[in-house]
């Protein structure tokens, strides 16, 4: 997509190799345009991530909390949130003494 071989990605410019390359692969243009493709990379993942976090609301300070059966789609799961990582990742340790992983869509 972007024209560079993994090689350049990596080292942020070409290798001197065996292997016959074109005069202008050299130049600084494809330099430049390396670090604009970056730049817009990170302002796209900047951009998503603050999309999909617009609505996203925390979980209360509440220690139990009911999880959704993921084949019934019932909330008939309740433990208590040990742990919350980032993501919306949630640890819920439950009555039987398993340690779930949960979205924070799944709990209630």
């Amino acid at each position: 997509k972007d024209n560079f071989s993994p090689v350049q990605k990596l080292y942020c410019h070409p290798i001197q190799d065996t292997l016959p390359a074109h005069h202008r692969s050299f130049s600084q243009e494809w330099q430049t345009k390396l670090q604009a493709s970056d730049q817009q990379r990170e302002h796209t993942l900047a951009s998503s991530e603050s999309f999909y976090n617009t609505h996203a609301q925390s979980l209360p300070d509440i220690h139990s909390v009911a999880i959704q059966n993921p084949h019934s789609k019932l909330w008939d799961i309740y433990g208590v949130v040990v742990d919350i990582s980032p993501y919306r990742r949630y640890f819920v340790k439950t009555q039987s003494g398993r340690v779930l992983v949960c979205n924070r869509r799944f709990l209630r």
